[in-house]
């Protein structure tokens, strides 16, 4: 591998389990040389007992697979998520809960974690959570009899879904409730864009075209996301995470939210100002956050009696805390927390490419687009969508100092921005009142009935309100 990075990147990508596995199949064929004499008979052993594992794994999958494809469904619903407690998920995943105790939904429905910490919070708060550890063996008959599966993204046969998870719910009807509306091209939008074709690509792929049931925030959006998918239903239900907005938070809502940097926004003194700047991930550059003038656009704001909140995508959140935590004027919210709960306390958002600026608009508070490295996220990352972006006309700055600028006029005089907020509000969101998990609940529960038509798991009120 340190002789052939074209061996050593096909390692990584999982074509081959190990450098050795290439040279045997591929490598001696095509007369590359490689240190013989560097392997020990402790590292082949290795290498075949990896295979045999990898192939054992295969081959249980695929029986699984079997099995699950025969075996009779019963009204079991599972909410999967690999990650944390938040979104979507997390306020549709309540609801239906409800809807279960309150006998309006006969069903079992249970939230499937990969995290420790999510099945802590989810038990401590008395709902029905499970964790996945090790061969699944303990809820393997109620993984094979689930009706219908709930996730926000994508519910793909590889990391970190594990491969039996994956097996034992693959033919359960497939409810995406998916994370927000997008301002870049995704997914098989992006077939004729020149890329690497991987296997973790085709992972995504294959993901992306799975999806029974599609849970999205306007009918404006269906064109959209059956250009970047395969839906057999595309319900319009709204995002369930921007309920938060329209009511007084629960305890549920407070779920896996930073309190303490809630409770210090609210009792801020009367007058203060917060900016929120919530920018998406760039692919293959994590690095970016640190070359974008940062603590010079706290400080400018700072002056002006305005405090910087940050909140970096997860996939880039932890890297950059020590450094966040460095800059003075600027607080950051605590990494893989549930953001939404917070975002109602700030006055401005800051944003890029993100979809957080169209669940933002729900407030009818400004936007200001800070994008200090467009040209390079054009080149390496996503395709805009030219009328998507014309969806929302807001400022756009293109480096620090434009940025402050813009934030400065606009918190000292928003008011001529709300006729354009309400517009881009209503073309964006069909529903603006607060009851878009109970749409997506009831989405779900048809779903339901759809697999299991036999069963009186839905009473008739349940499907006929809404």
């Amino acid at each position: 591998m340190a002789s052939n990075p074209d061996v050593a990147a096909a390692v990584r990508d999982g074509n081959f389990p190990s450098g050795y596995a290439h040279a045997v199949l591929l490598g001696l064929n095509e007369g590359r040389e490689f240190p013989v004499a560097d392997i020990t008979l402790s590292e082949l052993r290795a290498d075949v007992q990896q295979l045999q594992r990898e192939l054992e794994i295969s081959r249980t999958c695929a029986n699984f697979r079997d099995v699950a494809q025969k075996i009779a469904k019963q009204p079991i619903i599972i909410f999967y998520t690999p990650r944390f407690l938040e979104g979507n998920l997390k306020y549709v995943f309540f609801e239906t809960v409800r809807l279960i105790r309150s006998g309006d939904l006969d069903a079992k429905c249970y939230f499937l974690c990969l995290q420790p910490e999510v099945h802590r919070q989810l038990t401590e708060a008395g709902y029905p959570s499970l964790l996945w550890q090790l061969d699944g063996a303990p809820i393997l008959g109620l993984l094979l009899r689930t009706a219908v599966v709930v996730d926000d993204a994508f519910f793909v046969n590889g990391p970190p879904t594990p491969p039996l998870l994956h097996a034992m719910l693959h033919t359960a009807r497939r409810v995406n409730l998916w994370h927000g509306t997008p301002l870049r091209k995704i997914l098989l939008q992006k077939l004729d864009l020149n890329r690497d074709i991987t296997h973790a690509y085709s992972v995504i792929l294959k993901a992306a075209v799975d999806n029974n049931v599609f849970c999205g925030a306007s009918a404006n959006d269906k064109v959209l996301f059956e250009e970047a998918m395969c839906i057999e239903e595309f319900a319009v239900t709204g995002y369930a995470r921007n309920d938060v907005f329209y009511r007084e938070l629960s305890k549920d809502d407070l779920l896996n939210v930073d309190t303490v940097l809630l409770d210090r926004l609210r009792q801020r003194p009367a007058g203060s100002k917060i900016a929120f700047y919530a920018p998406t991930w760039r692919e293959g550059n994590p690095d970016w956050i640190l070359t974008i003038a940062l603590p010079q656009l706290a400080e400018s704001l700072a002056k002006q009696g305005i405090r910087l909140l940050v909140n970096l995508h997860p996939f880039e959140m932890s890297r950059h805390m020590s450094f966040l935590q460095t800059i003075d004027g600027l607080d950051v919210v605590s990494p893989h927390t549930d953001v939404y709960p917070v975002m109602k306390e700030v006055d401005l958002l800051i944003t890029d490419y993100s979809s957080i600026a169209f669940d933002y608009l729900h407030l009818l508070r400004p936007v200001v687009f800070f994008r200090p490295d467009h040209e390079a996220y054009l080149n390496k990352n996503r395709a805009l969508i030219p009328d998507r972006l014309d969806a929302l006309d807001m400022p756009i700055a293109y480096d620090a100092e434009q940025c402050a600028k813009a934030v400065v006029e606009i918190l000292t005089n928003k008011e001529p921005l709300r006729q354009q907020l309400e517009k881009s509000l209503a073309r964006s969101h069909d529903f603006r009142d607060g009851l878009s998990a109970t749409r997506c609940a009831k989405a779900i529960a048809r779903a339901v009935v759809a697999v299991c038509p036999w069963s009186d798991s839905v009473p008739t009120r349940t499907l006929d309100q809404g």
